[in-house]
């Protein structure tokens, strides 16, 4: 699907999930159970298959990625709104 969003010319984004590092909640004040829980089994942990991209959707030169985001959301906490209005997006297409 994403070759062929480029070789239409579609601009492709890449909102990836924040990959997860041992401890990094210690000392929050206000961790989620759902952030804490994914801290715990370390979802998405660096340096690990779940925290590295699928063969198959590596982002390529002209993507653009989107800071990562912690939740359940990929416009919370991170810059993908700036970006869709950066490159005039209006409609999307959304997978994953």
């Amino acid at each position: 699907m994403t070759s062929a969003a480029r070789s239409r010319g579609i601009q492709v984004f890449y909102v990836p999930h924040h990959r997860a590092r041992p401890d990094e909640h210690l000392g929050w004040q206000r961790a989620s159970p759902y952030q804490l829980g994914a801290s715990r089994a370390q979802v998405f942990a660096e340096g690990t298959w779940g925290g590295d991209w699928h063969p198959d959707f590596r982002p390529m030169a002209g993507d653009v990625i989107v800071h990562e985001h912690w939740g359940g959301s990929g416009f919370a906490n991170t810059d993908l709104d700036f970006q869709l209005k950066q490159h005039d997006i209006r409609q999307v297409i959304l997978m994953g």
